[in-house]
């Protein structure tokens, strides 16, 4: 750049010198004084001395002025591009308008949003219907919460989602009933299966959490008593009876490794005592 600017200097430089030097002259005139020259010695057509300051003045003076415009022309451009980078271009009417409004198609996506919403809506509270006559109200109550705010069966599920919980209340206190029942006639294998079913969110989950292990630890006597009665008539060679017993112990129980291979063992031998007896028919 500096090596381009040098000799874009020193042209017109040269311009300005020889428009200086040599004023535009008419060609008769310009032909009369060379040939008026020519008798001059070559020692006058030598520059003077002072030529090279001069010179070196001319050139400083239009490096010092080329610079100056150019520099002014920079900051004029610059100056004009960044004003209109910062004016934002205006928007026109239409635009501004189209902008404003909802396009067709946006309402009739938000249509179709509501319109699929209320469908599903309407599909979980139908599904909680059906599980609530089912009696299974911890699903039903499930169905109900899916059902968004903002839709028209809202209030209707929130209202049948209190009645739920009030059934499913009474429904865990019933089972609670029934394990009491069963305990006390000595089925604690049947009073823990109600027992566990009752969920965590009604009202008798408490007690019943605190009733399994007293029953848990009654099952497990209960299946030793069993086990017992059961060698006991087998020694007496009454397998059959000793095999009822023995299916009375419920699988829970620790007892019911031992009674299962006590079940295999008397059955084989019942199969073997009843070989015996039809040998011993005459034919």
């Amino acid at each position: 750049m500096g090596t381009s600017a040098g000799i874009a200097t020193a042209l017109v430089a040269s311009h300005y010198y020889a428009e200086v030097l040599f004023e535009a002259e008419p060609e008769d005139a310009l032909e009369a004084k060379i040939s008026s020259e020519k008798t001059v010695s070559s020692d006058m057509l030598r520059p003077i001395a002072s030529e090279p300051e001069i010179w070196e003045d001319v050139v400083a003076a239009e490096a010092k002025l080329w610079k100056r415009d150019f520099t002014a022309l920079a900051d004029r451009v610059k100056a004009d591009v960044e004003a209109k980078l910062a004016r934002p271009k205006p928007l026109p009417a239409r635009a501004i308008a189209a902008v404003g409004d909802d396009k067709p198609w946006q309402q009739n996506l938000a249509e179709r949003t509501r319109a699929n919403i209320e469908r599903r809506a309407q599909r979980s509270l139908q599904a909680a219907f059906d599980r609530a006559q089912q009696r299974d109200f911890a699903a039903a109550i499930a169905f109900l919460e899916q059902i968004p705010k903002g839709t028209s069966l809202r209030e209707k599920a929130e209202l049948k989602a209190i009645k739920y919980r009030h059934q499913w209340n009474v429904q865990s206190e019933y089972w609670l009933y029934r394990a009491k029942y069963l305990a006390y006639g000595g089925d604690f294998a049947g009073a823990l299966a109600y027992l566990r079913q009752i969920p965590v969110e009604t009202s008798a989950y408490r007690e019943a959490q605190a009733k399994i292990p007293l029953y848990v630890e009654s099952r497990n006597q209960q299946a030793e008593a069993l086990l017992v009665q059961a060698d006991g008539v087998a020694r007496r060679g009454a397998y059959t009876l000793a095999n009822q017993y023995l299916r009375m112990i419920p699988q829970e129980a620790p007892a019911y490794a031992v009674a299962k291979d006590r079940l295999i063992e008397y059955s084989q031998k019942i199969y073997a005592t009843a070989q015996l007896d039809r040998s011993r028919r005459p034919s």
